[in-house]
């Protein structure tokens, strides 16, 4: 359990510490910042490591946060880590998707599944670690969709939350806008994907909250028990999109971050994406 203040839990978060490593993509040797998988490169340097004894700690800790992103030739030497592994090491493999990961990792691995914070819970925590009011804790919570980090850092930067709403009415523009202005969204989308495939992928997990948050309107009769940013827009087009319509929107939208996560081509993606979304003559 981390404390959070001590030295020890400092340096693990400001990525200091020397029995805690951080097992991610790395674009150093990708000028254009291409590269989509952990390589095996990567898990051969940590295979020596490994079975050196811890510096300052009980033991050593290497935490792969993409660990969907593998590739076949690092799954399988990470599987032979695995199969032995040194008494002094721990793997944390965390993922968001585990259909990705094979099957012979997650069979020598001890599954934890997270279910999101709900919003009470998440609420009475922000309250705890930060000067916030009551309604603006309960504002953050909802808006973070369970995910503690994301909730944290929008406590702690001001910024963050009106961005997000910035973001979502954005969306509704987007879907209220023509073919063409979704085609051009869709060339943007292309054009900076792998330039920054992070930011990407996050304003796609944006446009599937919209029309969940559009769904919501539609079932709920009026009687939401808590705040939808840029409720006004959202329901401005709720008046036209059916329920069934906004179903199959997250499930396309969704495919799509699925998609791009095999390495489809960004700017195809989009394409089919917007092209499939309900417009509005269409409701006419």
């Amino acid at each position: 359990m981390r404390c959070g203040h001590c030295s020890q839990c400092k340096r693990i978060s400001s990525d200091l510490h020397p029995d805690v490593q951080i097992i991610s993509v790395d674009l150093s040797g990708s000028s254009s910042g291409s590269k989509t998988e952990v390589g095996i490169d990567q898990i051969r340097d940590l295979q020596g490591n490994t079975y050196l004894m811890p510096y300052e700690g009980r033991c050593k800790v290497y935490i792969f946060p993409e660990a969907d992103r593998l590739s076949l030739g690092a799954s399988n030497a990470l599987l032979k880590l695995l199969e032995e592994p040194p008494d002094s090491v721990v793997f944390l493999l965390l993922s968001s998707r585990p259909d990705y990961i094979i099957p012979t990792i997650i069979s020598r691995s001890q599954r934890i599944d997270l279910s999101p914070v709900s919003v009470r819970d998440m609420t009475a925590k922000l309250l705890e670690i930060g000067d916030l009011s009551p309604s603006r804790a309960q504002e953050i919570a909802t808006f973070s969709n369970g995910s503690v980090g994301w909730a944290i850092q929008a406590t702690l930067d001001p910024d963050i939350l009106p961005a997000y709403i910035a973001r979502i009415e954005e969306i509704t523009g987007l879907i209220e806008g023509g073919m063409e202005v979704r085609l051009s969204f869709a060339e943007r989308f292309g054009a900076s994907f792998y330039a920054n495939r992070d930011a990407s992928i996050s304003h796609l997990n944006n446009i599937a909250e919209w029309w969940r948050y559009l769904l919501l309107i539609k079932e709920s009769d009026g009687q939401i028990p808590y705040q939808i940013p840029a409720k006004n827009s959202i329901q401005r087009c709720a008046n036209w999109i059916s329920s069934r319509n906004a179903v199959e929107a997250i499930k396309m939208t969704q495919e799509t971050i699925l998609s791009l996560g095999k390495n489809a081509n960004p700017r195809l993606a989009l394409d089919v994406l917007m092209l499939s979304l309900p417009i509005k003559w269409e409701q006419s």
